[in-house]
């Protein structure tokens, strides 16, 4: 090959990267743009992550919240406090002068994702609870893609010392769900573009996995039946309570579109209440006190968003504060 050859190849070699890097910046910007003016779920999780998020070696936690940092997602702000819980440290002091303190743990429909922190359930099982001249203080410990491994694992390592008077676990049907340790790579985590390539990849392999709903979370309560997961997590949690004398209650949480669907998928209430009478922890179903307000819009669909919004927030805080009220 002659020199010139080498240089004509070199050259086109240079016109095709520039190509592909103009074509990128171009859909890069066009995306951002776009984003920023119409709310996109995927994007809102994104920057959550982003912004909010930390890793952790521990894999059983994976990730927690950077301590004194704010965010609005989903036009919704989330304040994190100096204990890495959504709030600020006007909470910390209310709990410490508290006659009840009250420890909420979940995933992202604890954290109240796409609703205001005042209307977040913690907050309104609290603001019944001034209504009715109690001294109760909640402290909101959710975080975002957590499942009950994680969130029991992050109460370990950095809740304890905090000693509640009771801890509430809101369960979500998909907490028994093993997630893996991913911290996504330099296009993913970095640009826009990369989201809806991931956000893609991952729809096409729910149309392989989840075309019957009924039979991917089988699948998933096969597992758990086989490894314990769940169960040996909440037993964990429920050796500590009774050392501690804690009161320990699960709030089992259904998935409010499938619901409305008229599918309840049994099989996983059944699991639970089976586990905690095995366990001997307080529960609490919140699914009939939902289907009550089934007419009612419950979720941020205006975001494609199957999140609970600040109505539901408002059934199941109200459930539980009536249950505690007892």
């Amino acid at each position: 090959m002659t020199f010139k050859s080498y240089i004509k190849h070199f050259i086109n070699f240079l016109i095709f990267i520039v190509s592909i890097t103009v074509i990128f910046t171009g859909i890069e910007t066009f995306l951002r743009i776009k984003n920023h003016y119409i709310i996109n779920y995927d994007i809102e999780m994104w920057k959550y992550s982003k912004k909010l998020k930390e890793a952790v070696t521990d894999n059983k936690i994976n990730h927690i919240h950077k301590k004194n940092k704010l965010a609005i997602l989903q036009n919704v702000e989330i304040k994190i406090n100096s204990l890495g819980m959504r709030g600020d440290d006007d909470d910390i002091q209310k709990w410490q002068s508290s006659d009840l303190k009250i420890l909420f743990m979940g995933s992202s429909i604890m954290l109240g994702w796409g609703v205001k922190e005042e209307f977040v359930l913690n907050n309104i099982v609290e603001e019944n609870a001034i209504k009715n001249n109690k001294s109760w203080a909640t402290l909101n410990s959710g975080v975002g893609n957590y499942n009950t491994e994680r969130y029991v694992n992050n109460y370990f390592e950095y809740n304890q010392n905090l000693n509640p008077d009771i801890i509430v676990v809101q369960y979500f049907i998909n907490d028994a769900e093993i997630l893996k340790s991913n911290h996504g790579n330099l296009i993913t985590r970095n640009f826009h573009l990369g989201v809806f390539l991931w956000k893609y990849i991952s729809l096409f392999k729910d149309d392989l996995n989840r075309k019957n709903i009924d039979d991917y979370y089988k699948k998933i309560y096969r597992e758990e039946k086989k490894n314990k997961i769940v169960k040996k997590n909440l037993l964990k949690l429920k050796k500590h309570c009774t050392v501690k004398n804690i009161r320990c209650i699960l709030v089992y949480t259904p998935d409010i579109d499938l619901l409305k669907s008229g599918n309840d998928l049994k099989f996983i209430k059944r699991y639970i209440i089976e586990t905690t009478k095995e366990l001997e922890m307080e529960f609490i179903d919140v699914s009939d006190s939902i289907k009550d307000n089934i007419d009612k819009q419950m979720t941020n669909s205006e975001y494609n968003d199957r999140h609970p919004n600040e109505v539901s927030h408002k059934i199941i805080g109200e459930r539980i504060y009536n249950y505690l009220d007892k």
